[in-house]
């Protein structure tokens, strides 16, 4: 029995260590701000701060406020400590590689073509090659790395480690990348998930800066493919099978558009950016490939007044949002977030998405939904991609 209080003691510390890291985060506080965020004793708090010191974590410093007696102390975290890698391997033919200090900023993102690599092996080679260069690039060791943290745009399947459903990156697609990646990295944890998933994250904790008593979020992601990522009473919804929550077959698209699931009018197809280019070029009459400059002529047009693009506007900007009122009665959250593409294409949907999450839902007359735009979307994959590795480190 006393073996297991020791065990059990032992858990409780490393835990109140790490949420001593995470609270400092966000910027220095005294003894007892910790104390009172942990709901421990002042007393244990400093005890935990003195091994955080002691194993290179924190430094303190003068408060230089006291109204006589002891002059309190505020506590820090070493920025330069520890690090996270963030990998984004969302998009074809480019991947996203970033730095991330323990403290969450971004020291160094680039963005580098992968169009040479002709197989999942040679792109997870060459990510593997670009991680260790950006190592070398700001003198890191590898024994200061928490992890890497790996964003795709497919799931990773709970026992098999296969992604599935990644039509954003087919490279990727049924592919086990995670063992060439603990092959080449041993010693560094590896983690890797929807991208989806690792944005909703970030974008929770910022909401419940704002507002604390938040516990669900949703975030819709729009890009080569469509994704979600969901909070849950404060925790990240994965399901059994690691494909909780996704959404990119539902079957309520409108224009009978195959998909490459084999059924017809999955929602991917027609509100992913694929799916916009291929409803306007269609209806323009005109062939185009569907890629980054079909999306520029888009969006030209959508600038420009064209009737066919605006038309569009409201069928995708209503699609969508009938797909928020469905996650609307499934998760009731405060918020709802889209990213993936442009504020400016966003502001054009917004009064249709609105308009149509109202119409399908029975307690709009109570409820106010807020749908809000993921600005600066590959920062926010990075960041999530380090909230991934901080989660599941323990210090």
């Amino acid at each position: 029995m006393s073996g297991l209080n020791v065990k059990y003691s032992a858990d409780i510390r490393t835990n109140n260590k790490k949420r001593i890291i995470d609270i400092l985060r966000t910027g220095s506080k005294t003894k007892k701000q910790i104390a009172d965020e942990l709901d421990v004793s002042i007393a244990t708090a400093s005890s935990l701060c003195n091994v955080l010191i002691k194993d290179g974590y924190l430094l303190s410093s003068s408060t230089k406020n006291s109204e006589g007696g002891r002059i309190p102390q505020k506590f820090a975290l070493k920025a330069k400590v520890k690090y996270a890698v963030a990998l984004n391997m969302v998009e074809k033919d480019i991947i996203t590689l970033a730095l991330v200090n323990i403290c969450g900023d971004i020291v160094n993102q680039k963005h580098i073509s992968s169009l040479q690599c002709k197989n999942a092996s040679e792109l997870v080679l060459f990510s593997c090659k670009c991680i260790e260069e950006l190592l070398n690039e700001n003198s890191i060791l590898r024994e200061q790395v928490l992890g890497i943290g790996v964003a795709v745009s497919g799931n990773e399947m709970v026992g098999s480690s296969i992604i599935k459903n990644c039509v954003a990156n087919p490279l990727l697609n049924n592919q086990c990348i995670r063992k060439d990646f603990e092959e080449y990295f041993p010693n560094i944890p590896v983690y890797i998930d929807n991208e989806a998933n690792e944005a909703v994250l970030v974008l929770f904790q910022q909401e419940q800066r704002e507002d604390p008593s938040i516990e669900d979020t949703v975030y819709l992601y729009i890009g080569d493919g469509v994704g979600v990522g969901i909070i849950a009473n404060g925790k990240l919804i994965e399901g059994s099978h690691g494909i909780g929550g996704e959404i990119n077959h539902i079957q309520i698209g409108k224009r009978n558009y195959e998909c490459y699931c084999g059924q017809k009018n999955c929602i991917e197809t027609e509100i992913s950016i694929e799916g916009f280019q291929r409803k306007f070029f269609e209806d323009m009459h005109k062939e185009h490939e569907f890629n980054r400059y079909g999306w520029d002529i888009l969006e030209d047009a959508v600038k420009n007044k064209n009737e066919i693009a605006l038309k569009i506007m409201e069928e995708n900007g209503t699609l969508i949002g009938y797909t928020i009122s469905i996650l609307s009665q499934i998760f009731d959250a405060k918020t709802y977030w889209i990213g993936g593409f442009d504020e400016f294409i966003f502001n054009q949907l917004y009064p249709y998405i609105i308009g149509e999450l109202k119409k399908r839902s029975v307690f709009s007359d109570i409820i106010d939904y807020r749908v809000r735009f993921d600005k600066g979307f590959h920062s926010i994959i990075t960041r999530g991609c380090y909230e991934l590795v901080f989660r599941n480190w323990l210090p």
